[in-house]
């Protein structure tokens, strides 16, 4: 967050009177002026009125009054006396500064900027001209034409902090992370007690990755400004992202108590008490934030979690599928930009016609559901390529049976713990816990993760349940905990894996699960990192259905995601990850498809899943799942 200071308000009193008439009205004008610099604006508004009366074309009068006008919130009494002024003196250039000034604080920035631009025509030496000019075309997103305004303004008042700091954030704006560090240095130097300046320091330095120095900016920013909760907030982020949840959650405490509402704060305050161990302060915290709309969409997941370390895991589950089962009952009312109803892609169709049909013959469903598939069957001869669209796009539209059907909870299959357990008990931990070790980055894989009876009950899961609803990546199916793919096997087999490694995964908390169904040959997801601290991968489709043994597999690389990785969009992702895998000491290693067959390693190692070569058919599609086990660290000593 950017905040600016007071240098440069639209309008100061000093030095106002430059000279006034020799009648009456220059009494009336001293006595108005008075009673402005007392702030008793109203008193100046009458007196002024009554000099108007007398002499309706002083300059200095109409002056005061717009001023006055403006400070008691009357703005647009205040431009049309500023207007007058204007008209007055035409070349007075202090006229159509203060002009410029009342048509910025109403918004009207294009009459503004030409007000300021009319000024440095008339003065070319007017430093806050310039400012205010590269202000507006700044607030126009016109951050290239600010910059050089700014840059002006400097050379004409060096010391101007309002210009140094503004400048700091076009340069931000452009990506121009040290030279904008280098403008709030500058501004430090001149004002070093002025707390928003050491706040958007930090915010600058923490974006390039210097965690300590915005370490050291937060917290002097706090000592200038004790109640600055940005600052709170943002240092108490840092500590708990660096594993101090000790220091993050009296932080928290005290940002979300001076903000009550904010719905993010409220999660990373949850957050930070479950991962802290005060778990029944953490459910209390989410629901609260629930019960009084103070939630965000995470707050949801957040009071699961928490009621999964308390042991409560049915109430867990109805927490995660409650709105799931609201938003996605065949026929519910479609939420507007809900892309989750709309995007489609020949993939998806596909899969969906597959599942129906699959379900339909094994009498899962019934045979009226055919009708259903017939629909899904014509909307696929529409689709020419591979590219993703939407329903609401399609001339002719797509039947309202299967508009009001599509990515709809249609049937949900049980999968209930399994009384005798779901992980394999004869497991080699201490063999597995030490391969883990000896690899940097941690890594190993093993099979048999499974019973067969939890592989088979798994399995029917993910074939009988119609909770597929990702597309984000085309070729590829998902489903995650928090949209359907949640029941007590799969938080059985989440809480087994922890307990049967306890050295890899003692020490992090379940956080998620997701599991990807692949309806082509290669994968739309490339290369990634998951946001995670440890993550176990496995697969659960028939060994005989893999038509080549040499693909199929995954390729993990000996290259790790930066903190700062799981913050940034999709596109920047891709970037980031080619260029640590050409990096000259890049490499990876192959691990080869294997019906259960577990893959554990450190999140943050970028991963890719091979080309696939499966036998046709609904139940030949390759799954796998992924378990994550606690959250990214940054590691920094802070």
């Amino acid at each position: 967050m950017n905040e600016d200071n007071t240098e440069g308000k639209p309008f100061r009193a000093a030095s106002m009177l430059r000279r006034v008439s020799a009648n009456d009205v220059s009494t009336l004008l001293r006595d108005a002026f008075e009673h402005f610099e007392k702030d008793q604006f109203t008193e100046t508004q009458k007196l002024c009125d009554q000099a108007l009366t007398q002499d309706s074309q002083n300059f200095e009068v109409h002056q005061l009054m717009a001023m006055a006008c403006f400070h008691a919130g009357d703005r647009a009494k205040a431009i049309s006396h500023f207007e007058t002024c204007v008209t007055l003196q035409p070349e007075n250039p202090q006229a159509h500064y203060f002009l410029g000034n009342g048509m910025a604080e109403e918004g009207r920035l294009a009459e503004a900027e030409a007000s300021y631009r009319r000024v440095i025509e008339l003065e070319p030496g007017y430093a806050e001209a310039f400012t205010n000019l590269a202000s507006m075309l700044q607030m126009q997103d016109r951050i290239e034409e600010a910059i050089p305004f700014y840059e002006k303004s400097l050379t004409l008042n060096p010391e101007s902090i309002t210009a140094i700091s503004n400048l700091a954030i076009a340069l931000q704006a452009q990506g121009r992370t040290l030279d904008s560090i280098a403008q709030y240095k500058k501004a430090i130097e001149l004002e070093p007690n002025t707390a928003f300046l050491h706040f958007n320091l930090g915010v600058m330095q923490e974006s390039l990755g210097s965690w300590q120095d915005a370490t050291n900016s937060y917290q002097r920013a706090i000592e200038l400004e004790p109640d600055h909760f940005e600052a709170i907030a943002n240092l108490a982020i840092l500590f708990h992202e660096n594993g101090s949840i000790d220091k993050a959650v009296p932080l928290y405490r005290q940002a979300s108590a001076a903000n009550p509402e904010n719905p993010e704060l409220n999660h990373k305050l949850a957050l930070g008490l479950r991962e802290h161990g005060q778990i029944d302060e953490a459910i209390q915290v989410s629901q609260n934030a629930i019960a009084n709309n103070q939630a965000n969409p995470h707050s949801i997941i957040e009071l699961s979690l928490a009621l999964i370390e308390k042991g409560e895991t049915q109430a867990a589950i109805d927490n995660f599928l409650e709105p799931t089962r609201v938003l996605r009952t065949v026929g519910a009312k479609v939420p507007q930009n809900a892309d989750t109803f709309d995007v489609i892609n020949r993939s998806k169709i596909n899969h969906d016609i597959d599942q129906l049909t699959y379900l339909v013959d094994r009498n899962i469903l019934s045979d009226e559901y055919r009708g259903l598939i017939g629909d899904y069957q014509e909307l696929q001869s529409r689709l020419t390529d591979s590219e993703e669209t939407r329903l609401s796009l399609l001339t002719p539209p797509a039947s309202d049976r299967l508009s009001s059907s599509y990515n709809r909870m249609i049937h949900m299959a049980d999968a209930p713990a399994l009384p005798d357990g779901a992980v394999n008990p004869g497991l080699d931990r201490a063999a597995i816990e030490k391969d883990f070790s000896r690899h940097d980055p941690g890594f190993t894989y093993f099979d048999d993760l499974l019973t067969p009876q939890a592989i088979d009950a798994l399995r029917r899961y993910c074939l009988e349940s119609t909770f597929w609803y990702d597309v984000h990546y085309n070729g590829d199916v998902g489903a995650g905990i928090e949209n359907g793919f949640c029941s007590p096997l799969v938080l059985q087999i989440a809480q087994e894996m922890r307990d049967a490694l306890p050295d890899i995964l003692g020490p992090h908390q379940f956080s998620s699960c997701w599991t990807y169904k692949y309806m082509e040959s290669v994968s739309g997801l490339s290369t990634h990192a998951d946001d995670g601290a440890v993550s176990i991968n496995f697969w659960i489709t028939p060994d005989e259905a893999n038509l080549n043994p040499e693909t199929g597999g995954i390729e993990f690389w000996n290259k790790k995601a930066p903190y700062n990785y799981f913050g940034k969009p999709h596109a920047e992702k891709i970037i980031d990850t080619e260029a640590l895998l050409k990096e000259p000491d890049a490499e990876s290693v192959y691990v080869p498809y294997k019906c259960n067959r577990a893959m554990v390693f450190h999140s943050n190692v970028f991963h890719n899943t091979a080309p696939i070569d499966f036998k046709d058919g609904y139940e030949n599609k390759r799954i796998n799942l992924t378990f994550i086990y606690g959250r990214p660290r940054l590691e920094a000593q802070l």
